[in-house]
């Protein structure tokens, strides 16, 4: 096992190696696999948006809503957040690896320390939201434009700038979610090979539901990280369970995601490099 560890860190040193002109494979590979994982992750979360809105679309009450979005505008939306949820993993993943190198390389071939992973997660997290999250809105911000007078209102108040200003906790959210998820994986599927024995595959399971719980509970404690008077306040009129109210709907909407995520993932790097047994043996 330290033998596979130490080839794996000096391959990974020498992938940081500078470089002219086009990148080489090793910087290009975790943003084509990230970016191809969050493609059929961006399909399979616009099923189920979709699927929902089916559901949804007989109830009078929701069809009355003001922000009731008609289906041919919804089937118009799926394709643009399925693209931007690839291009969200991609960045998310690329970034993330090259950190978390480049981690490796300052200590020596060894696997970065906890805080050292959790920089990196937050670096990636804030870089990947950076990226995604004006597409989103610009997104959203079409969808109102789409829903005719019904939605006067919505067109008049969403605009870019009354959306940054006042969306910041949906930002800080979606970066507790990307620092969640990416610096909470790898730790975790050591953990369980080296400490608990794991297979490489029960591994990779339990270190993807790890991170699914993880990428949620810090999007739910990000805007309270960033705000101590939020947190306090929360604390005074909520109490300490205060601070985990919408913990379920966050892994109910964002856990199968992330799981589904990182077992295509896996599954991609099975055809780049030999697993773990195969090079034990």
């Amino acid at each position: 096992m330290k033998i596979m560890e130490e080839k794996k860190d000096t391959a990974e040193i020498e992938g940081l190696k500078p470089f002219w002109g086009f990148p080489p494979p090793s910087v290009l590979k975790p943003f084509v696999h990230g970016g191809v994982a969050g493609l059929l992750t961006g399909s399979i979360n616009g099923a189920m948006e979709y699927s929902g809105f089916h559901i949804l679309k007989n109830v009078p009450l929701f069809r009355n809503h003001p922000t009731y979005v008609p289906r041919w505008i919804f089937v118009k939306i799926i394709p643009g957040l399925v693209l931007i949820d690839a291009l969200a993993y991609s960045q998310l993943l690329g970034i993330y690896e090259i950190l978390r190198r480049r981690a490796i390389a300052t200590n020596e071939g060894m696997q970065p320390r906890l805080y050292q992973e959790a920089a990196c997660g937050l670096i990636t997290g804030a870089a990947g939201t950076c990226v995604s999250f004006p597409l989103y809105l610009a997104l959203y911000r079409k969808r109102f434009e789409s829903m005719g007078d019904a939605a006067g209102r919505w067109r008049l108040r969403s605009n870019l700038s009354h959306i940054f200003r006042y969306g910041s906790v949906s930002w800080k959210r979606r970066v507790g979610l990307g620092m969640g998820m990416v610096a909470s994986y790898k730790p975790s599927l050591h953990y369980l090979v080296e400490s608990w024995g794991f297979s490489e595959e029960d591994a990779k399971s339990g270190a993807g539901a790890i991170s699914a719980l993880s990428a949620a509970a810090c999007a739910l404690l990000a805007p309270y990280a960033c705000s101590l008077v939020f947190a306090r306040e929360t604390l005074r009129l909520r109490g300490p369970l205060g601070f985990l109210t919408g913990l379920s709907g966050l892994c109910f909407h964002e856990a199968p995601k992330v799981i589904v995520f990182w077992a295509v993932f896996e599954e991609l790097q099975k055809y780049s490099k030999p697993s773990i047994e195969s090079e034990q043996s």
